[in-house]
């Protein structure tokens, strides 16, 4: 009590102004920062500034943008000292020492207090120049012995600074010197699963306009899920679509008088972990390393000698192409590999391939062997292909089906260039979306794009197509340009225009602008003008295509989509009345 007495008094004369009294000398600042804070307390040492006076800056700078104020370090206790109480709070005290010093956790320290004992703490956790310790009685100033010898010899004192102009000498000498790329490699190995899993559900309004119908509405509902875990490691793959039509529906895909259809492309329970030796699918599986192959009620089983590479089996009934039905007339059955390779660091190899038997309506069957490759090579070249073989009914010259090959030439931001090729002579009726002609087609396309530029995109398309059955021959080709940044940070712009040479001759032009204002919002328009030539003494048929399709992320999770489409023809006389046609589709989406 006598101690908080004295230091209460002496703070009351210190802050009591004195007529005629000369002011106190103040300490340099080594003094004072030699006291500790609790003996200048109990000498009767002002310890606040006076109000009213600035703070005094370092060197007399003041901060600016181009000339902050320098780092003042913290100064540290010299080794050959005394360790000293900094603060303490809740019987815990903060000492300035650490390992450093030579203290550890758990050992005792014995506090001194003006000289004589005040009692001991613990230590409970020390850093290099700091710690911690429990005790009662400890009070801020109090200090304590330490042996920087037990923590080891002194560290030797730092080389001098670098003058500013060695240091400008070295940054120099460092900028001359030339560092070639190195590859990356990592030995680590990441597998990516097969499908995303995701959980979708979503509901969509769609209606159906035209100049000579009435309008026909339609609702639908789908729920798709990939890879939701449900037992013992099994996981669920399910799609599927319900659509209700208010009017009278098309007799192809609704059975009379119902106005309601259920599509169900995929339910299956699967164990086909990406790292698992074996892999088995059962119910109506959609399937995987199978080129060319289609949805079944059935199962798939595979074995894994390697992660780069499958063996296995499948087989079921095909479900009805329109509807989705169960179905005993169509059916498959076989086998399928799948095998991929690195080779050196820039190239990848891969295959998937199938030999399968296949059985088709009006008792009708026969072999099918079709295989797929791709080889991404030498960093820039792309190249794919496939072909299938078939034998049995509905043959086709040489038991040749179909062939594709695709290469495509990549120089990031600089160029690109593209070159495909189909060969397609099934015999095989194309029940879910029969063509005007029964395919059988050459065609060939290709593609060439500049991007040197950046802010401009000059892109060339065209391409060949031959029925070899009617003979009729088709050519288009036309320039493309794109302006990535043409609407700022709003998005970009494009056009294109294209030449029809051959059967079905004209020409076609659109304009396209895609808009994307912020993360969450994105709207994507295009105008287009279309001309087909007809027979003399015919006119031209013109017409023009209007489409906008815009997505809002209301959250995360949630998704709104917005599309309309038309297409307007353009009389040819004022008298001829006009022909449209256009479909109208909102929606929200969840994904969890």
């Amino acid at each position: 009590m006598t101690s908080l007495a004295t230091i209460a008094a002496a703070l009351l004369v210190a802050a009591t102004p004195q007529k005629g009294k000369a002011k106190k000398k103040v300490a340099p600042a080594a003094a004072r920062q030699a006291v500790p804070d609790g003996e200048k307390a109990a000498a009767g040492m002002k310890l606040e500034r006076k109000p009213g006076k600035p703070r005094p800056t370092l060197g007399g700078q003041q901060p600016s943008p181009g000339n902050p104020l320098p780092l003042r370090p913290r100064p540290l206790r010299p080794l050959d000292q005394a360790g000293t109480v900094r603060n303490v709070i809740l019987r815990r005290a903060y000492l300035d020492a650490g390992t450093r010093d030579g203290l550890a956790v758990g050992q005792v320290l014995q506090l001194r207090r003006k000289g004589e004992a005040a009692g001991t703490c613990t230590i409970e956790a020390v850093s290099e120049r700091n710690a911690v310790c429990a005790g009662g009685g400890v009070r801020s100033g109090d200090t304590f012995p330490v042996n920087p010898a037990a923590a080891g010899a002194r560290p030797a004192d730092l080389p001098p600074r670098p003058s500013a102009e060695e240091q400008a000498r070295r940054l120099q000498a460092i900028g001359q010197v030339g560092f070639a790329l190195v590859d990356f490699k990592s030995t680590r190995v990441v597998e990516i699963p097969d499908r995303l899993r995701r959980v979708d559900l979503g509901f969509t309004h769609v209606s159906f306009l035209g100049s000579d119908r009435a309008a026909d509405h339609q609702e639908q509902v789908y729920a798709v899920a990939r890879g939701v875990p449900l037992w013992r490691g099994s996981r669920l793959d399910l799609d599927l679509t319900a659509i209700y039509r208010r009017d009278a529906a098309d007799p192809e895909r609704f059975e009379p008088g119902k106005k309601a259809l259920v599509l169900v492309r995929e339910a299956s329970l699967s164990w086909a972990e990406p790292a698992a030796t074996w892999r088995f699918a059962a119910g109506r599986v959609l399937p995987w390393y199978i080129p060319g192959g289609a949805t079944f009620d059935g199962v798939q089983a595979g074995w894994r000698p390697s992660r780069e590479a499958e063996l296995g089996l499948f087989g079921g009934a095909v479900p009805d192409l329109m509807t989705t039905a169960p179905g005993v007339d169509r059916a498959t059955g076989g086998a399928y590999w799948h095998a991929e390779r690195q080779v050196g660091g820039h190239n990848l190899l891969r295959t998937d391939g199938r030999v399968a038997w296949v059985k088709l309506p009006a008792s009708k069957s026969r072999i099918e062997a079709e295989a797929s490759f791709r080889a991404w090579l030498l960093r820039h070249l792309d190249v794919a292909g496939q072909v299938r073989f078939g034998m049995g009914d509905y043959t086709s010259p040489n038991k040749l089906d179909a062939a594709r090959i695709d290469v495509g030439w990549v120089q990031p931001q600089v160029w690109s260039v593209y070159g495909g090729f189909r060969y397609d002579d099934t015999r095989v009726p194309d029940l879910a979306a029969p063509a005007l002609y029964a395919g059988r087609t050459r065609h060939a396309s290709g593609a060439f794009s500049f991007d040197r530029l950046g802010w401009l995109q000059l892109r060339a398309t065209g391409g060949h197509a031959e029925d070899p059955v009617s003979k009729e021959k088709r050519s288009w080709v036309g320039p493309e340009v794109w302006m990535p940044r043409a609407l700022g940070r709003w998005g970009g712009a494009g056009a294109g225009y294209s030449e029809q040479i051959g059967k079905s001759s004209g020409r076609s032009a659109w304009v396209q602008a895609d808009l994307a204002p912020g993360t969450r919002f994105r709207m994507l328009t295009r105008a287009s003008w279309f001309m087909d030539e007809r027979p003399s003494p015919l006119q031209a048929d013109h017409g023009v295509g209007l489409m906008a399709a815009a997505t809002a992320d209301l959250t995360p999770w949630l998704r709104f989509r917005l599309s309309a489409m038309g297409r307007y023809a353009i009389p040819p006389s004022e008298a001829a009345p006009s022909a449209w046609g256009s479909l109208v589709s909102a929606g929200i989406e969840g994904r969890y």
